[in-house]
């Protein structure tokens, strides 16, 4: 214990150039029983920012399963026959708060469209429920009336339908996506649109299901948002009870641990609480959920050496030459939240055979990141040498793009016979 004590204070002022008590806070187990290798300051408050993201993580495949697929439905309401192409009625979204629905799933629906004659729809956009499409950026950016966020996804949506309506970036994204699919790249979709973007259908329409559309599956959609630290992660957790139900689950796994939980975002923007030896534990938790599912930590953390992303930039040494792949981590930065933070956390096997757990956080990092990044990865590769050296890993679970295990399909041709007054919107 002296070592890290000493480390510390090294750090603090060799390295930092600043008190101790400013510098390094940590904590770090290892083996079955968890027992302590280093800690300094392991029960003060910190502000974990993006370290919140496994918490939510851990929500999310607790509550849903690693397997689960989020549902986006498509039905035509009206008429809804198709003359000389054009759908005669309204094309109605059933969203079911899909968080990873971006234009190349958009592309995914518009094919099956086409599949069943669909060249343009004559009717309006209706959206029920809750649909993305595309990025909002986290807590400070989204946007919050339902008009406007219909407007703004399902304009997207029928953007993307409509290769006329197409700029730059989406051309650049089509030519990378046709080829995954076996799409000619001279094959645009290109389904017009006469109508407005709507919310709620209301009354008792009847409704003509069209197309079903099936996310990757929740562990992929996971590993995309924490390997790229994507504040939309909320969308996750927003269905399952939100920063709430985050924090309450906190609480349950700190059990009788000092310190003070806080969570106001499942992003880690914002101000949340939690102290280094909570952070371990959490980990801890999330390491045996992880199994009990059949998976490792990698497969929903990034790997450095393994994965792009910021990693590779804020950590080099662990990400290239001797030590990469040696490490499952996640780190969090605030720039000015708290007067900024730096924080990193994660998993590593050593040479000894055991697995440790560790947290190491730089309070009032402000405009001094990179330096408190560095110093948080020498203190990381120290620990390691500590303990014999770390093993490498594999990659765990590769990182995919939003429509790579994503699938759709046709649910009813239009003008099927159906019995009067019955609805066919897919539950």
């Amino acid at each position: 214990m002296k070592r890290a004590v000493g480390l510390a204070i090294a750090l603090g002022l060799a390295v930092l150039g600043q008190a101790a008590d400013q510098g390094l806070l940590f904590h770090a187990e290892g083996g079955s029983e968890h027992r302590v290798l280093w800690t300094e300051a392991p029960d003060q408050s910190i502000n974990p920012a993006s370290v919140i993201k496994v918490a939510t993580s851990l929500l999310a495949l607790t509550t849903l399963g690693p397997d689960h697929h989020f549902v986006t439905d498509f039905a035509c309401m009206g008429q809804c026959s198709i003359e000389k192409g054009r759908l005669q009625g309204d094309l109605v979204i059933f969203g079911g708060a899909d968080p990873d629905f971006h234009t190349e799933n958009a592309w995914l629906v518009a094919h099956e469209l086409s599949q069943i004659g669909i060249t343009g729809i004559t009717g309006d956009l209706v959206i029920e429920g809750v649909f993305y499409q595309g990025w909002e950026h986290g807590v400070e950016k989204r946007q919050t009336d339902a008009l406007r966020r219909a407007r703004l996804m399902g304009g997207r949506f029928l953007q993307a339908l409509d290769a006329k309506r197409w700029d730059q970036p989406l051309q650049a994204t089509w030519e990378d996506a046709a080829p995954r699919h076996g799409w000619p790249l001279d094959l645009k979709p290109r389904i017009t649109f006469e109508g407005t973007v709507r919310v709620g259908r209301g009354g008792s329409a009847i409704l003509h299901p069209l197309v079903r559309h099936r996310s990757n599956p929740l562990v992929l959609i996971l590993k995309r948002f924490n390997t790229f630290s994507n504040n939309d992660i909320i969308r996750v957790a927003d269905p399952l009870g939100g920063p709430a139900a985050v924090e309450r689950m906190l609480e349950e796994i700190a059990g009788d641990l000092p310190g003070e939980i806080k969570v106001t975002t499942a992003s880690g923007e914002r101000v949340n609480r939690l102290t280094a030896r909570q952070v371990v534990r959490l980990l801890w938790t999330f390491d045996a959920t992880c199994r009990e599912f059949g998976l490792d930590p990698s497969d929903i953390l990034p790997v450095p050496g393994c994965v792009p992303g910021s990693l590779p930039r804020m950590f080099p040494r662990l990400a290239k030459g001797e030590n990469a792949r040696t490490a499952i981590v996640k780190s969090g930065t605030l720039t000015t939240t708290d007067g900024g933070v730096a924080v990193l956390a994660g998993f590593f096997q050593s040479r000894k055979g055991e697995k440790v757990a560790f947290c190491v956080a730089v309070p009032q990092a402000g405009g001094r990141l990179m330096h408190f990044r560095l110093a948080e990865q020498d203190w990381l590769l120290d620990l390691m040498g500590s303990e014999g050296g770390a093993d490498r890993r594999n990659c765990g679970t590769g990182l995919v793009f939003s429509d790579t295990m994503a699938d759709t399909r046709v649910t009813r041709q239009p003008g099927a016979d159906k019995k009067h007054g019955e609805s066919n919107a897919a539950k």
